[in-house]
């Protein structure tokens, strides 16, 4: 009887660990989000001053999530404004890695929530099993892939 408590207990414990863990470590993804989103709003109402206008930053709403590297891992962050803008920053370095005052995101054409970048002007997307790019229709195989990745990957690498 002693050591079904003593199991239970410990049971309990990594249970509320690893519970405890996990917010944490959802706490630090969305910390993450609301830091890019901080910046690209700063970064709109600066641009907006300069030319001229005079922004009312609470009217900015952003909206930030995840954006896949060609190799399929959560390198880049893209930040896109209600009504128009976007910014896309590589997460590891944060270098701003594209930015658009205006118009929406190249990967507001698409439905696929799988979406892939590759770097400026290089946007794909995975339809019917098959990664294509997003304005062309061109799919990639996965040896391609895989090089671009490596190339992308080493470029920004030499520029941190």
């Amino acid at each position: 009887m002693k050591k079904k408590q003593i199991l239970g207990m410990a049971l309990g414990v990594i249970v509320a660990t690893s519970s405890i863990l996990g917010l944490g470590s959802a706490n630090f993804i969305d910390s993450k989000l609301q830091k890019v989103e901080g910046i690209t709003k700063k970064l709109f109402v600066e641009n907006a001053k300069a030319a001229g206008e005079n922004p009312d930053d609470k009217l900015y709403q952003m909206n930030a999530e995840y954006l896949m590297g060609v190799d399929g891992e959560k390198d880049y962050i893209i930040v896109q404004k209600n009504g128009g803008g976007y910014a896309i920053f590589h997460k590891a370095s944060m270098e701003l890695m594209e930015y658009s005052d205006v118009g929406l995101s190249p990967y507001s054409i698409t439905r696929s929530s799988e979406i892939y970048y590759a770097g400026p002007a290089n946007y794909y997307h995975k339809k019917g099993g098959e990664v294509k790019n997003i304005y062309t229709g061109e799919n990639i195989d996965e040896r391609h892939l895989s090089v671009m990745a490596n190339t992308v990957k080493g470029k920004i690498n030499s520029w941190i």
